[in-house]
Formats: C-alpha cells, structure tokens, sequence
C-alpha cells in the first residue's frame, strides 16, 4: 500500500521545524526504517494558518512501523497531528 504522511513545519509554539530539523529526521528516522520513499515540497494549513508541508510517499505494508515514524515526527517537533491516509500500492515497472 501507499502511504501518505503530511507533515507540517509549523510548531504551535511559533516555531518552525527548520531544514537541519528535517534532514535529521529523514536520516535518523525514515532512512532507518525504509528502503525509499518520496517527499514532496507544498503548502498546507492547519486551523486556518498556511504552513510549509512536506508529504512524505512510502510504498509498504507495514502500516505500524508508518504510524511509528508519524508519531516521531509529532514527539519530535510538537505537533498536534500528523495526516496520514492510505491507496493502492504501487506498481514497478
């Protein structure tokens, strides 16, 4: 199955998961429990305010070890939620 994580940058603090914060999060986070995934840059909103949004693609079918690396992301940087929705797998060609 596809997974999609949309996480955002801004923290309900004021803060902001910075660049640094990000690749840190890639390398100790997402490159240890998955071979690949896709991150894809955009702009989302949360309770009305526009924020920076990284969507993160995992092609798996371990959804628990999808639903830990979402709960880092939330520990990690304050965040109130992380969105995460499921599609068909996909396919290589």
């Amino acid at each position: 199955m596809l997974h999609h994580l949309t996480l955002g940058r801004n923290k309900p603090d004021g803060g902001y998961v910075s660049d640094l914060d990000w690749q840190m999060y890639c390398q100790e986070i997402l490159d240890s429990n998955f071979d690949g995934y896709t991150i894809t840059d955009a702009v989302g909103t949360w309770k009305s305010d526009l924020e920076d949004t990284k969507i993160v693609i995992i092609n798996t079918t371990n959804q628990d070890k999808v639903e830990d690396v979402a709960w880092h992301y939330k520990d990690m940087f304050d965040q109130e939620a992380v969105g995460h929705y499921v599609t068909s797998p996909m396919e290589f060609i």
